[in-house]
């Protein structure tokens, strides 16, 4: 997915965003949770005057933060590790691209018509991540081939490079 003005503005106020709300949360840590949607609120306005995101700009980053909290909060939970675990970085970053040539040669209008059904179909789960999504890093299987892609840095979601699958579950280190 090609960098533009406004993904870039994107990716940097969602970077900057979640660095405030770190900072926020290691000073919270011993109040109660309820100030975790204030202190949201505080990063996204922050983020807001820094990155001068129009309002359904913050709220897509407002979306996004609220979907990786929850999923944080899950695997806190059910775990009992922490955050270095949940976003799972890792230096090695598999690259594989056998099926792309399989691809060239499918027939583009089923495989779109396929790509905007499962892209409807998967939008009822929220666990999931979609292409052309903002994420915190961590390690993302795509759903369709099984390739691993880790993000290093909040960014936006491109299509699997092996399937051009757009649909991705967070995994995290154990």
């Amino acid at each position: 997915m090609s960098k533009s003005p406004l993904n870039e503005r994107l990716t940097q106020g969602y970077a900057h965003l979640w660095q405030n709300l770190q900072l926020r949360l290691a000073q919270w840590e011993e109040t109660a949770a309820a100030n975790l949607h204030d202190e949201l609120e505080k990063a996204l306005v922050l983020a807001q005057g820094v990155h001068h995101l129009a309002q359904d700009e913050l709220a897509l980053l407002r979306a996004y933060a609220q979907r990786d909290l929850t999923q944080m909060g899950r695997f806190m939970q059910e775990t009992g590790q922490g955050v270095k675990e949940w976003i799972a970085l890792d230096t090695e970053i598999l690259e594989q691209q056998a099926l792309h040539a399989l691809q060239e040669i499918a027939d583009k209008t089923s495989l779109e018509q396929l790509t905007l059904l499962q892209d409807l179909d998967a939008r009822d789960n929220p666990s999931l991540y979609h292409a052309g999504e903002l994420a915190l890093p961590g390690h993302f299987t795509c759903t369709e081939c099984g390739k691993k892609v880790v993000m290093q840095s909040p960014q936006i979601l491109d299509t699997c490079h092996r399937c051009q699958g757009r649909i991705f579950t967070r995994e995290s280190q154990s």
